[in-house]
């Protein structure tokens, strides 16, 4: 079947975890083609230059310089919706022209048409608010759910029982189902240790540049040997070493892995997508430093801590020695028991 694959470009984590989708379909015979935006389309376009891309409608989320991410969002929902509606126009354009069976969208609202099989990829069902925003949250679900509708399945990157999205993604809703933990990462093998610590920048501006500058100014206090990858996926890539610290701009997969493998620590945002792929290479000593004010990161964060999997700190609050010895007391993601599922989601898209 003719299917495209339309990850949101909120960060790269949607993109990252379509990549064993995309391999999927491709393996089970499909023919794949690939609509996004911004970093996430130049991400799947390194990854699969032999397939056919269009670029749709970019989001530009803008964060918030402190903990308030809720009202920047509420406040820049006007150009979301218009967003949506853009990207609905565009699909309808590129399903009549392609021939597209089958779209498969992670988290785009508007990548659906009549005309074909719509799936629906998310970890969170069910978005977790706090404190003053619970009770809009409440309405906000009730939104994300009626958005939802035009897709037949919703594909839920976790294992049955949530174990590790927790209650974002448990559900009543009848066309949930769970596809396994989607990360590129092939099973981990034995490497020699090459840095003592590797930083994972990630995630949309203004945060993702302080969390740069906070882990630069962290390791510069220390001697570790680091290796910190900035998340930027452009055109070209630069690449700088001073002293024991080595950064890059962006790592393709393979090389990802091979970094991950051979760092003792590491540190990251508790984006889903990066804890899949941490899940998928059974690492420990991973500490977390969740985005200011992003609830879906903060409650990661917090039941992995809780349930002394992985270690995680508030970004304002970060000792970085300090917190990677206590990082290597937690059990890590070695005891997570993997199905592979998205075999059989695949397999039935045709049904």
């Amino acid at each position: 079947m003719k299917v495209l694959v339309a990850p949101l470009d909120w960060g790269l984590g949607h993109a990252t975890r379509c990549v064993p989708i995309i391999q999927e379909l491709v393996r089970q015979g499909h023919e794949v083609e690939v609509a996004s935006s911004a970093g996430a389309l130049r991400l799947l376009q390194i990854e699969f230059p032999q397939l056919e891309f269009f670029e749709l409608p970019s989001y530009h989320p803008e964060y918030s310089l402190s903990s308030n991410l809720l009202p920047k969002l509420i406040r820049q929902s006007k150009k979301f919706f218009s967003a949506i509606k853009q990207e609905h126009l565009l699909m309808e354009e590129i399903v009549k022209a392609r021939a597209i069976e089958v779209i498969v969208s992670d988290h785009r609202y508007g990548c659906h048409s009549g005309k074909t099989k719509n799936i629906f990829v998310t970890h969170q069902v069910n978005f977790q608010f706090q404190g003053f925003w619970k009770v809009g949250g409440g309405l906000f679900n009730s939104w994300h759910h009626h958005n939802m509708l035009p897709f037949q399945e919703i594909w839920i990157p976790d294992l049955p029982g949530s174990l590790l999205s927790g209650d974002l993604s448990r559900s009543s809703l009848p066309n949930c189902k769970y596809v396994g933990l989607l990360s590129r990462f092939r099973e981990p093998s034995l490497q020699e240790i090459q840095y003592d610590l590797l930083v994972l920048i990630s995630g949309p501006e203004p945060q993702r540049s302080i969390f740069e500058r906070i882990m630069k100014w962290e390791v510069s206090k220390t001697n570790f040997k680091v290796l910190i990858v900035k998340g930027q996926v452009g055109l070209k890539q630069n690449n700088l070493t001073q002293h024991q610290i080595a950064e890059v701009d962006h790592l393709p997969g393979d090389e990802l892995q091979q970094a991950i493998e051979q760092s003792k620590f590491i540190v990251c945002r508790s984006g889903y997508s990066s804890l899949m792929d941490l899940a998928r290479l059974k690492r420990k000593n991973v500490l977390l430093v969740p985005t200011p004010g992003q609830p879906e990161q903060i409650y990661l964060a917090n039941i992995l801590n809780n349930k002394n999997l992985i270690h995680s700190v508030s970004q304002h609050k970060i000792s970085l020695e300090e917190d990677l010895r206590l990082a290597s007391q937690y059990k890590g993601f070695g005891e997570l028991v993997e199905q592979d599922l998205l075999q059989a989601a695949v397999a039935s898209i045709d049904s």
